[in-house]
């Protein structure tokens, strides 16, 4: 389930970074097309991760776009 680079951009204002152990340094975007667009490898821990990784995105099914328009609708209710 592709994230996209808006929702990178969020996550990650100051550039990528491994969610389970911190690193910056040695994070690579993974390329190919088994694991698509979205995925980073780090190479100090060697876990695969999405920006998701640590949200309330991150077991869904559901795509990011259908997560983003409802949390939106959401957060500009007028009753909230």
């Amino acid at each position: 389930m592709p994230r996209g680079p808006h929702f990178e951009a969020i996550r990650w204002p100051r550039g990528c970074y491994c969610p389970f152990c911190g690193q910056t340094d040695t994070v690579k975007p993974l390329g190919g097309k088994s694991m698509g667009p979205g995925w980073y490898h780090c190479n100090d821990c060697r876990r695969k991760f999405t920006a998701a990784v640590g949200t309330i995105y991150e077991r869904s099914h559901i795509p990011m776009t259908k997560w983003l328009l409802a949390t939106h609708l959401m957060c500009a209710a007028r009753r909230g």
